[in-house]
């Protein structure tokens, strides 16, 4: 899978969508320590390749989203930067992650950098649970 096809929405049009919640929640981890000034929320699946999530910058904080084109794995790009915005703001976005990858595994990582620092990475996959079997090594695999 290859992410392509990110787009910033309205918060009209990203109501608009018909996006259907995962069977699980995703797993999260980071890894280094990423910029706090900005939080990502994974809503659910838009069809079954479409991953509609959204961005929250804090007050004074602005963050810009890209694929990074030269990663092996589907990763984001996003550039925190200073902002004059007062308060929070919520952003609205949609990514295309590939022919069917709501039924598969799936994993998508989140590079945060704040100008030119890299200050972690979230990653996000497939909800796993006890109830599935062989819970152990597919929760290793995926963190």
């Amino acid at each position: 899978m290859s992410l392509t096809n990110l787009t910033q929405l309205t918060a009209a049009q990203y109501r608009a969508l018909q996006i259907t919640p995962f069977q699980k929640p995703p797993g999260v981890s980071s890894s280094g320590n990423p910029d706090s000034r900005v939080s990502f929320q994974l809503g659910g699946w838009a069809g079954t390749d479409v991953l509609a999530f959204t961005v929250t910058d804090q007050a004074t904080a602005n963050c810009g989203l890209s694929i990074n084109g030269t990663a092996s794995t589907n990763t984001l790009i996003a550039n925190v930067a200073n902002a004059s915005n007062p308060s929070s703001t919520i952003l609205y976005w949609t990514v295309n992650m590939g022919t069917g990858a709501s039924n598969g595994d799936w994993q998508l990582s989140i590079t945060v950098n704040d100008g030119d620092v890299n200050t972690g990475t979230w990653v996000f996959v497939k909800g796993v649970s006890p109830l599935d079997g062989d819970y152990t090594s597919k929760w290793t695999a995926q963190n």
